[in-house]
């Protein structure tokens, strides 16, 4: 391996090494909920693989907030309040886990040692409320098969029955017969946060929303976001069975839910790229009043849509009461605002509302993906000048619109190309598109295992055996070396390595594209470090022809002069 290649090795493997340990995700939250215990608001945080607890602090009114459980592990799927003895556990502020769950005194200030206990159920619950001096949880059992005998079609992975349990001396206990099988809510793992329970008129309204799990840069930056899309559901529990569940048409965004009035009042902060409900004003914080009986009217609009803190829209929002005043705090998954209803009955921005939260900086690494990009179109560039005398073997012979690849047919050769690479990788692999929009991609996520070895092996043996690929082939274009020659091995392997990133959708506009617009040879990234181009391969066939005979003539006349000084010497 001569020097050169080593050293473009060495670089490689240190900016992919840098990639694989830059984890934006831990960058952002997951989930926030405010539940209220004995009177007073806590806020849970969710992030990747912890989660955290703040109450709320200030003599008259909100002036932010300290934490009372800090960096816990674990992956909270709900809150509730316990507000009396069971068994052994202490009131507090209950937590759901997967197979578990914990009630935490947080009057301790963070002290407390209550174990978590295995809560018995096949089925993870979300949420809980309390109905007759009873404490009622709820919670999906998802991909729930139903009967053969009834002749029902399976269920989706999003299907699912909905289920009730009841906490007695420590224990969750199953409801027998209370049973939802007409439950859906979408698609996704772990969902955290999405069923609520509020105790109104003597009931239990179990709410719940269809959800998608939407990114705006991506899964492995963001984490994993939910929004409520389709319809809002309620259903009645009264202790034994579930109602009906009533369908809403309420606006696309994440909601919280509380009891007002004897109806219950949804707070919902609408998603930026969709329709507010009224005034076509989306992403903001709005209120309705629902009804038991699926009435739902619009209330006020609290927070403008067009408001943002940094980078990002807001995602969510938890309305809550303290020290007598009624308080809505939202969040970007980065930063929090604070907004407090005043005298006059307007709401207005708390100064320093979000205090003592954590503040995320995700656009941090925006801004270093960014930079990564330019420095490696500043580096194309810069070799490309470098090279600028190096003058193509194969331009002395033909013009260059004859020669080297339209923009358009390497565009549509790449199509083809991702098409064949995506039906194997799918044959081979689950395939998760999502992980195509990430801004830092890591080696081992984007383009993930499977992908990177289908395309990779793909590419390289190809173009290796036979100078081209099936997209390449369909569009007339075939990959030289820049002095003519067919491209070995190693300049193969180095050009898709880097090929893998630059072919990747957010990186073809971001790197490839300029390099391939202002490379005198319309050479990407990959092309320069291997000293590879790709050409329409009749125009090479007809250099390589041209090649061959003006290599012919040259031979004939080196053996023609000496011949001639032969016949001389010998005559």
């Amino acid at each position: 391996m001569r020097a050169r290649h080593a050293l473009i090795f060495l670089l490689l493997l240190i900016v992919l090494t840098s990639i694989r340990f830059a984890d934006p995700i831990r960058e952002t939250y997951i989930g926030m909920a405010v539940q209220e215990v004995g009177g007073r608001p806590y806020l849970v945080l969710q992030e990747k693989e912890t989660f955290s607890i703040f109450a709320p602090v200030g003599e008259a009114q909100l002036e932010g907030w300290k934490p009372v459980f800090d960096s816990r592990l674990g992956y909270v799927f709900g809150t509730f309040e316990l507000s009396k003895s069971e068994g052994e556990i202490k009131p507090g502020l209950g937590l759901f886990f997967e197979d578990r769950f914990a009630v935490l005194d947080v009057s301790s200030e963070g002290k407390n040692g209550t174990p978590a206990l295995a809560h018995g159920l096949d089925w993870p619950p979300e949420t809980a409320a309390e109905l007759g001096g009873k404490v009622y949880c709820f919670g999906a059992k998802l991909d729930a098969q139903p009967d053969a005998d009834a002749g029902a079609k399976p269920a989706n992975k999003s299907d699912g029955v909905l289920k009730a349990a009841r906490l007695d001396a420590a224990k969750w206990i199953e409801v027998p017969g209370a049973a939802l099988s007409d439950f859906h809510f979408g698609k996704g793992e772990k969902p955290g946060f999405w069923l609520h329970s509020v105790a109104v008129g003597g009931k239990i309204a179990v709410i719940w929303r269809t959800i998608e799990f939407n990114q705006t840069v991506g899964l492995n930056v963001e984490g994993q976001r939910m929004a409520g899309e389709g319809d809002t559901w309620i259903s009645v529990f009264d202790g034994e069975k579930f109602s009906t569940p009533l369908a809403l048409k309420l606006p696309a965004g994440n909601l919280s839910v509380r009891e007002a009035g004897g109806r219950l009042a949804f707070t919902l902060q609408t998603r930026a790229g969709k329709t507010g409900s009224t005034e076509n004003e989306a992403g903001r914080v709005e209120t309705w009043s629902v009804g038991l009986d699926g009435s739902a009217k619009f209330v006020e609009g609290i927070a403008p849509g067009n408001s943002r803190l940094g980078l990002f829209a807001f995602i969510a929002a938890e309305r809550f009461q303290y020290k007598g005043g009624d308080y809505v705090l939202r969040s970007t998954w980065q930063r929090f605002e604070a907004l407090r209803k005043n005298e006059v009955e307007k709401w207005v921005a708390v100064p320093g509302g979000g205090n003592g939260l954590p503040v995320f900086t995700l656009e941090h690494w925006l801004y270093i993906a960014l930079g990564f990009c330019a420095a490696t179109v500043l580096f194309g560039a810069g070799l490309a000048f470098v090279r600028r005398r190096k003058t193509l073997a194969l331009l002395e012979k033909v013009q260059t619109h004859e020669l080297l690849a339209p923009l358009g047919m390497r565009a549509g050769a790449c199509v083809l190309d991702w098409a064949v690479v995506l039906a194997a990788t799918i044959a081979a692999a689950h395939f998760d598109s999502e992980r195509f929009i990430d801004i830092l991609p890591s080696p081992l996520d984007l383009p993930y295992a499977p992908f990177m070895l289908c395309a990779l092996g793909y590419y390289v043996c190809f173009e290796w055996l036979s100078g081209t690929t099936p997209g390449k082939f369909a569009m007339g274009l075939c990959v030289s070396m820049d002095d003519g020659q067919r491209a070995g091995l190693w300049p193969v392997f180095v050009r898709n390595l880097l090929g893998l990133y630059e072919r990747h959708p957010l990186y073809i506009l971001m790197i490839a594209a300029p390099m391939l617009l202002f490379s005198p040879r319309r050479q990407r990234l990959g092309d320069l470090l291997s000293r590879t181009v790709v050409v329409q391969r009749r125009g090479l066939e007809r250099v390589r022809a041209q090649l061959d005979a003006a290599l012919a003539a040259k031979k004939s006349a080196v053996s023609e002069l000496f011949g001639k000084d032969d016949g001389g010497k010998t005559g």
